[in-house]
């Protein structure tokens, strides 16, 4: 079981935001927004996964924006996701700079 754990970072601007991993919603929740001194908005509870691969998908209900894409844990563990120009954008990493 690897350990993931998700951040909400750049871009937010009270949107709702609905996040699931291997299709259990594991955030579901409105206004979020980005702290500009942080540039950060959420940080989102570990999620436990099996094996090395997860699914993510991520949907601003509101605004009709949505994507999933495939994180490798092997690269770590780490996952910041923010919105910009109306995109997902996303890396996966091992140590962040608000982690």
């Amino acid at each position: 079981m690897a350990n993931l754990k998700l951040y909400l970072a750049e871009g937010f601007r009270g949107d709702h935001v609905v996040v699931k991993v291997d299709g259990r919603t594991v955030f579901d929740s409105d206004g979020v927004t980005t702290k500009d001194l942080y540039g950060l908005a959420e940080e989102l509870k570990p999620v436990q996964v099996k094996g090395d691969k997860a699914k993510i998908e991520i949907e601003l209900p509101d605004k009709g924006v949505n994507a999933a894409f495939s994180a490798d844990l092997k690269r770590g563990n780490q996952v910041p996701i923010s919105l910009e120009d109306g995109q997902i954008t996303h890396f996966v990493g091992r140590n962040i700079g608000f982690a």
